[in-house]
Parts: C-alpha cells; sequence; structure tokens
C-alpha cells in the first residue's frame, strides 16, 4: 500500500493551487505526476505554532522562517515516515520518486536535464 501523501501550502489557495510560484511548482509536480494527496492550508499570515514545529523539525536552520510548502509522506512513526521543505526540494522529490507514474518530468539524458535545472532550479 502507497503512504499517505500531505501537503501543506498556503490557504490562499483556489482549487489548491498556490499563489505563491514557488509553492506552485511543487503542486503541479504532484498534479502531472498523478499522486494521490491531500492538502492542508496553512494561513500564511498567522501560521499556527504546530506548523512552525513541523517546518524547524526538519529545515537545516531550525530558526528559519517556516514557508509553505511542505510535503509529508506516510504518518510519524512509520518506517518510511519523510518530511521535506521548499518547493524545489519537494518538486524533484516527487518528480523522482514518483518517476514511473504520471508525465515524465525529469529527462533521462544527464546534459538535458542540466539544461532543464536552468531554468527550474
Amino acid at each position: 500500500m502507497a503512504s499517505a501523501v500531505t501537503f501543506y501550502n498556503d490557504a490562499l489557495t483556489h482549487n489548491g493551487k498556490s499563489k505563491w510560484p514557488w509553492a506552485h511548482r511543487a503542486w503541479l509536480t504532484l498534479l502531472e505526476k498523478k499522486v494521490n494527496f491531500t492538502t492542508i492550508p496553512v494561513p500564511l499570515n498567522n501560521k499556527p505554532q504546530w506548523y512552525k514545529d513541523l517546518y524547524a523539525s526538519v529545515h537545516p536552520d531550525p530558526l528559519a522562517r517556516a514557508k509553505v510548502p511542505i510535503i509529508e509522506i506516510g504518518k510519524p512513526n512509520d518506517a518510511e515516515y519523510q518530511i521535506l521543505v521548499e518547493s524545489d526540494v519537494v518538486a524533484r522529490f516527487v518528480a523522482e520518486n514518483w518517476k514511473s507514474q504520471g508525465e515524465q518530468l525529469v529527462p533521462d539524458n544527464k546534459f538535458a536535464e542540466a539544461k532543464m535545472n536552468l531554468f527550474i532550479g
């Protein structure tokens, strides 16, 4: 059975689409890869403490300002439970982790992939 995927995104969305382009690319990647996920809206102007704590638990700088998106895979205490932050990290992980489903987003050719990184990175 596949792990549950939870996508924490800004509460200022329309049909799940983020207002912010950085979070939007992670959301689009989930859609293009046809990943089944649940969206949890986060009010950016008044982030709850639990969200700040979740962000700090995984970001290399625990004092960094909590941003969207966060992707959570599985549930706490699951062996394969993971949390990732930063839209480029989330988008790349989704593209690679669900490589065999949905659209092919990362080229197989490493030179073409490097060129792609100029555009998305």
